[in-house]
């Protein structure tokens, strides 16, 4: 800034010169060429968080709902609908299936229980219902949404892998893991043939996983284990 003398002797400050706004305007630019990339940082890590949460959240929630599913499962041998024609035709009791979606491991879970859920205003007594778990591929197919299906028994139920409401979505692998009486670990069980037939695992561990994009190499695990009441 530039002073001069008045008519009267005293000072006159009359502006910047050309010089002095060129030097401001570099040190602004250097202050905020430091100062852009800790800003960019900090709204980066706030944004992995907030991804990281809604994962952990996504988990929870899915992993509480297929707990609770577990825990009512049921056995429907002679089981009578309201009307004779209702009568479910050859029940799967428990049928869990290897499957894979590319190179995305998803796994197809069919089961009976009395964790129906009603949204309607309607209350009523636990009626049994058949659940199924499985997996849809994402457009990129490097990851899948994990669809449920819930119907009741007096109603048509669904064809394979169609008919159900997103649990969860984003993930890159679930498995499920069932356990006999003796405590022996199988990758498949069928409720309804083979040595199995008329039988339930006696607990039940799920595994899930989503990508984690930070780190690739480090996917987002988790992991829970539910024992079947009926299986004894």
């Amino acid at each position: 800034m530039t002073k001069e003398a008045g008519a009267d002797g005293r000072e006159v400050q009359t502006g910047f010169t050309l010089v002095e706004i060129l030097v401001a305007i570099a040190v602004f630019g250097l202050i905020a060429l430091a100062v852009f990339p800790v800003y960019r940082g900090t709204f980066r890590i706030i944004d992995q968080t907030q991804s990281e949460e809604d994962i952990y959240q996504m988990a929870r929630i899915a992993l509480e709902r297929i707990s609770s599913d577990l825990s009512s499962v049921c056995k429907l041998e002679g089981t009578q609908g309201k009307k004779p024609e209702e009568t479910p035709a050859g029940p799967i009791l428990f049928r869990g299936e290897k499957k894979d979606l590319g190179d995305l491991r998803c796994e197809d879970l069919r089961f009976f229980s009395l964790a129906h859920l009603d949204f309607t205003d309607k209350k009523s007594v636990a009626e049994p219902a058949e659940i199924t778990y499985y997996g849809v591929a994402r457009s990129d197919r490097k990851a899948f949404d994990l669809y449920r299906s819930d119907t009741l028994l007096v109603r048509e139920r669904p064809e394979s892998g169609a008919g159900g409401l997103v649990l969860c979505k984003g993930l890159s692998s679930i498995q499920f893991i069932y356990y006999d009486s003796q405590g022996e670990a199988h990758e498949e069980w069928d409720s309804g043939a083979g040595s199995f037939k008329g039988m339930l695992p006696a607990r039940v561990v799920v595994e899930m996983e989503f990508p984690n994009p930070s780190n690739p190499d480090k996917p987002f695990q988790f992991r829970t284990g539910v024992a079947v009441p009926m299986a004894g």
